[in-house]
């Protein structure tokens, strides 16, 4: 581990890339995340070639991991159901019915009269 030198700036990366480096696979709880980076965490803390500044930069990015896949996998859910009912009526050609106008696409819908 302390040959390695990486990004610590979890904003920098995409939760499916904070995923891959955790080995979680969707859908996952915020129990498996914290299993994965207490695994990480003993790593680190028993590594004795790395030194304390970077064992603490280290847990504070895994710390913003934590955070962020846990605010993602609250709200990718919602946002996979959006975009399948966004789909869905968008191939359906349903741009004319009283219920797709409803729902916010990303072009307007016509109006009706």
């Amino acid at each position: 581990m302390s040959d390695l030198d990486f990004e610590l700036d979890a904003e920098k990366y995409t939760p499916e890339e904070l995923e891959q480096i955790l080995k979680l696979k969707f859908p996952y709880s915020s129990d498996d995340i914290e299993e994965e980076l207490k695994k990480l965490r003993k790593q680190i803390m028993t590594d004795k070639n790395l030194e304390e500044t970077k064992q603490r930069e280290i847990m504070s990015f895994l710390e913003s991991v934590h955070h962020k896949l846990n605010k993602n996998n609250l709200i990718k859910p919602f946002q996979d159901f959006y975009n399948d009912i966004n789909n869905t009526f968008l191939f359906e050609n349903f741009s004319n019915c009283f219920a797709c106008s409803s729902i916010p696409t990303k072009s307007p819908l016509p109006t009706l009269p």
